[in-house]
């Protein structure tokens, strides 16, 4: 039903015009010899507000969909170290993009109504829509799909009310940091709150419920933390190169493990390993 609000208010917002308008009306309007002033303002009007309606439903629509994507970003946080190729962050340009380009086309629109046309009018943003709809079919025929264990980890997603006291918490908190820093679990490419789980013996709700209210971090914060240190280490210290040392910490790829080195360290590997050994880099 909300899919259908905005034709619904474009369409109503146009009713005016085309009920109380006669065709021999409509028709004189195209031409400033015939078209009487009263109705030309009037003309204008409806095509401005139709113009802002399309623009402001469009806007909504696209911001629910932004909204819903960092939803799911954040659900994956909570649960999963590796998020990359299920995060859908390419959806969040595509709709940026989109929305500019629509709202070009809105303005082509109205600036068309007056009389106003540039070389590119009718040819520009059609082929911008083209080529943004190609890519929007690329990369969402080329998205993985979630596998069983995403899905029933998203489905138990739920506000959950606080049962562990700080004790307890400080107690899991000591199991994660031993997990991390004697069994090197960070390591595992593929580690996931289940994973994790298993391999401390403590349920998903209770490590989910020390990492929010006793560390004040999610699952995929906690495990990045240990691989940049780690990467660190291995950069200052040895000469191995930076997708080994990437690999080695647990990353699955070199361009994730320098999104996630930069926005920790504020340096790349590269540059990081400079400042501190002036190693030649490989």
């Amino acid at each position: 039903m909300l899919a259908c609000l905005g034709p619904i208010l474009i369409m109503l917002s146009f009713m005016p015009f085309a009920l109380l308008l006669s065709a021999e009306q409509k028709l004189a309007l195209a031409n400033p010899a015939t078209r009487d002033p009263a109705l030309y303002q009037f003309a204008l009007l409806t095509c401005l507000s139709t113009t802002l309606v399309f623009l402001g439903t469009t806007l909504l629509y696209f911001r629910a969909a932004y909204v819903l994507q960092a939803k799911h970003r954040e659900q994956l946080m909570q649960r999963f170290s590796d998020i990359q190729r299920q995060s859908l962050d390419w959806l969040r340009v595509i709709l940026l993009l989109w929305g500019a380009v629509w709202t070009l086309y809105s303005i082509e629109y109205f600036l068309g109504f007056i009389g106003f046309k540039w070389f590119g009018t009718g040819v520009a943003i059609p082929i911008l829509e083209l080529i943004l709809l190609v890519a929007f079919a690329h990369l969402s025929l080329n998205q993985p799909p979630l596998d069983e264990e995403h899905k029933t980890q998203e489905l138990k997603l739920a506000p959950r009310v606080a049962i562990l006291d700080t004790q307890r918490m400080a107690r899991i908190a000591d199991k994660l940091r031993n997990a991390m820093q004697q069994q090197r679990l960070y390591s595992d490419n593929e580690l996931s709150l289940s994973r994790l789980s298993g391999a401390i013996n403590v349920s998903e709700n209770h490590i989910s419920e020390t990492l929010s209210q006793h560390l004040g971090i999610n699952f995929f914060q906690l495990i990045n933390q240990y691989r940049v240190e780690e990467a660190k280490r291995l950069l200052a210290t040895t000469e191995r190169s930076i997708i080994d040392v990437s690999l080695e910490s647990g990353f699955n790829s070199r361009s994730t493990f320098n999104t996630a080195f930069k926005n920790a360290v504020g340096l790349t590997p590269s540059a990081y390993r400079k400042a501190n050994l002036g190693i030649n880099t490989k």
